[in-house]
């Protein structure tokens, strides 16, 4: 794949989102955000990165008329700027339009901020001393101190969906929507000192000449908008949406040009963005961005559900360049659907900061327990392994030890006491265990605990097996799992993963049962998840417990057994060591890894506690962190942006209501 950081050069100026309200529940009841989820429901959207923040806009399907500016840090949960959650545009007399305001673009020019968008299905201009400001209609230079009605830039037909483009040489170019017998693309050099289109330079770009662009599936006339354009080393790129906004085929595709202003050639991969990425109808105009981390993305809408278009749901997909597929022939530009994000609004108490547990706790393993809260167990870096309780999965508070130095389990006895599996089977609460010490792989071994609550105290059952009994070197890590009535232990750590039968109490190995491997040797911290008709192998890859060198990330692999075979997205086998990406480390987390198993929230959204070591003091320990699972249109497990969040949307538990 071509290094994006290295050849893509964004030929526009800066652009900054923008919402309509504040971020609150009557925020969401205005239309901004779904009052169950959170989604943000804003359409024609925009999304620019400044100085590694995010900001976003949009049109709104409800609410006040205008646009106020939405901020983000990870993508995924959008908060109001620092204007409070007023409008920076609304209309009043010193601003253009009084309805139908679309598709907000901005733009750095000097020491101020143009915001161009649409309103009375006509293009305009505001202006404002910053991105927070106040906007008020643009004065073009040659008006000097005369008075000035605000006015769209060209009156003389229909024209929306404005995109500003600097090309390298310092020229603008104003690329819209004009109404002809249909809606069309045009583009005319832009002077951006008095606010109009250089007389003789506005041209069409592209016509509907493709069956996808009018699909029928929805009657309108021929349609093409939402124009986008970037340069990716000296070819320009129009990205545009086509069918009507109320089509389930509304969809996006590009086609390239050796100029700003043609001729175009377009994409025989058309569309690159629709519902074969999303699974949702109706995707398109969007925007073209590059994230913190130098990936080129797409913000987009899609309709609100198979049955109906509006509200409008947002999403952000990532844009992978690939090489050309002939000498001289533009590079090709595709989506990745497994990167799909659905961008959700931050309530003023639905967010919390990573890490959730901030002392040295590893290898968590977590349960709700029948009074409703959950309780979390891990490796033994406070003695006799810890338990801590949360109401939320948020807040945890220590609730004590499994064991005491008289219970302790004797097994391995100069060992210690790792990474747990919590389950509760046949009325009771039963905690299996690795005992080992560093170096002993063939003297360690796995041990079952049972206790009639969550906290304790735990009676130890003994030893299950050991290493050099039942031939499995490193035999740690072990992890429960119940295929309807039959029940297996799953364990191993970089000598293989292995799996075998229990007893129907689950404290012991099934007469006659033999180990049997069901993956290589990568992975360690195994867990079994099932989703759609799939068992998710998830397991943890490289050094764990290296402070700030350490190495470890989340990996994963899928079956349609549980005892496999697993495979990664590229059909690869776990046998062969090969696994698909779930997680790495961020900025600010070291060696993410060691999740517990994946817990569901009162929503249905699903939820993974993991441990990594904290950047800023790596010698705390492996802190434990927490993360929301989201599931991709192929059915894979996903984090956002692969790596750990540092603020994020809470669980809905109980009857809090996001």
């Amino acid at each position: 794949m071509i290094d994006i950081k290295r050849i893509f050069r964004v030929c526009r100026p800066i652009v900054i989102a923008l919402t309509a309200s504040a971020v609150t529940v009557a925020g969401q009841a205005r239309g901004l955000a779904d009052r169950a989820t959170g989604e943000l429901l804003l359409a024609d959207p925009t999304v620019v990165t400044i100085d590694g923040r995010y900001y976003m806009a949009g049109t709104q399907s409800a609410g006040p008329q205008g646009f106020t500016v939405m901020e983000s840090e990870d993508l995924v949960h959008w908060k109001p700027s620092a204007s409070g959650g007023r409008p920076q545009l609304s209309p009043g007399p010193d601003v253009y339009g009084t309805k139908g305001f679309w598709a907000p673009q901005f733009v750095n020019v000097g020491d101020k901020v143009y915001m161009f968008y649409t309103a009375n299905e006509q293009v305009a201009c505001a202006v404002a001393d910053s991105i927070a400001g106040r906007y008020h209609a643009f004065v073009p230079k040659d008006a000097g101190n005369e008075a000035m009605t605000p006015a769209p830039i060209d009156p003389s037909c229909g024209n929306i969906d404005p995109f500003l483009f600097r090309d390298r040489d310092g020229r603008y170019y104003l690329y819209h929507v004009r109404f002809d017998n249909g809606n069309y693309i045009w583009v005319g050099e832009y002077d951006i000192a008095n606010g109009k289109i250089v007389e003789g330079t506005l041209q069409p770009t592209i016509r509907v000449d493709s069956d996808w662009e009018h699909t029928r599936s929805y009657e309108s006339v021929p349609i093409m908008e939402g124009p986008t354009v970037v340069m990716i080393g000296d070819t320009y790129y129009l990205f545009y949406s086509a069918n009507h906004f109320m089509s389930k085929d509304y969809a996006v595709g590009y086609a390239t040009a050796p100029s700003p202003t043609g001729p175009w050639t377009k994409c025989p991969d058309n569309p690159v963005i629709s519902s074969q990425v999303t699974g949702e109808p109706g995707c398109g105009h969007g925007d073209i961005f590059v994230d913190r981390d130098g990936n080129l993305r797409y913000v987009f809408h899609v309709h609100n559900s198979d049955d109906e278009v509006s509200p409008r749901r947002t999403r952000i997909v990532t844009l992978k360049v690939l090489p050309p597929d002939a000498d001289g022939a533009p590079s090709r530009i595709v989506a990745d659907r497994s990167s799909l994000i659905r961008p959700v609004m931050v309530a003023p108490d639905a967010a919390y900061c990573n890490p959730v547990i901030n002392v040295s706790a590893p290898d968590p393993t977590v349960i709700r327990g029948s009074d409703g809260a959950y309780y979390l167990y891990a490796t033994e870096n406070i003695r006799n392994l810890p338990i801590f309780r949360s109401v939320n999965l948020v807040d945890w508070e220590l609730a004590g030890t499994a064991f005491t130095d008289e219970t302790r389990p004797q097994m391995v006895p100069d060992g210690n006491i790792w990474a747990p599996d919590i389950q509760y089977i046949d009325g009771r609460y039963v905690l299996y265990y690795s005992k080992s010490r560093w170096g002993g792989e063939w003297d360690c071994g796995i041990g079952v605990a049972v206790s009639e609550s969550p906290e304790g105290p735990f009676t130890d059952c003994g030893c299950m097996f050991l290493s050099k009994e039942i031939g499995v070197q490193n035999s740690i890590d072990p992890t429960y799992y119940a295929d309807g009535d039959e029940k297996y232990l799953f364990w191993g750590s970089f000598r293989g993963i292995f799996a075998i039968g229990l007893s129907d109490d689950g404290l012991s190995v099934r007469e006659g049962a033999e180990p049997v491997q069901i993956a290589g040797t990568l992975t360690e911290g195994t867990n079994i998840f099932r989703h759609d008709g799939y068992y998710y192998l998830v397991g943890s890859a490289g050094s764990c417990c290296e402070g700030e060198n350490s190495t470890y990330k989340i990996v994963m692999a899928r079956s349609e057994n549980l005892l496999g075979p697993y495979v990664d997205k590229d059909g690869g086998a776990a046998m062969d060591n090969c696994f698909s990406l779930l997680m790495s480390r961020s900025k600010d987390v070291i060696g993410p890894g060691h999740n517990a198993n994946f817990v569901t929230d009162d929503a249905g959204q699903h939820w993974m506690l993991y441990h990594g070591f904290d950047a800023a003091e790596p010698e705390a320990g492996r802190k434990v962190y927490l993360d929301r699972i989201v599931w991709d249109t192929d059915g894979w497990p996903e984090v956002a942006g692969h790596k750990p969040s540092e603020r994020a949307l809470k669980p809905i538990i109980g009857s809090r209501n996001m």
